[in-house]
């Protein structure tokens, strides 16, 4: 049996989660999460394998969402930002 990969998505658009969870494998879960502090408690619980952070200014102001970001340096986590104009990816930012 395959491990279950479990992504976090960082977003107010609580639709993401039922179009991509219709839409991965069975071996995904997708969560998605507008509160911060919940997203680090999945992940101080081993809960969260990726965390997606959606950079929509109509989500939250860019000043939130990199604070948000800032919180996740030193974990050794795999991160995608999503952006409408282009997507980008911070893989294990450990290191900042």
């Amino acid at each position: 049996m395959a491990a279950i990969v479990r992504v976090v998505i960082f977003s107010r658009q609580s639709t993401l989660q039922q179009l991509l969870g219709a839409t991965l494998d069975a071996d995904i879960s997708v969560r998605v999460e507008s509160d911060g502090g919940r997203i680090l408690g999945l992940i101080a619980q081993r809960r969260a394998d990726v965390v997606i952070i959606d950079l929509d200014s109509r989500f939250a102001a860019l000043e939130t969402q990199l604070a948000f970001i800032a919180k996740l340096k030193g974990i050794d986590l795999l991160v995608h930002l999503l952006r409408r104009e282009r997507r980008f990816t911070m893989s294990r930012i450990a290191g900042g």
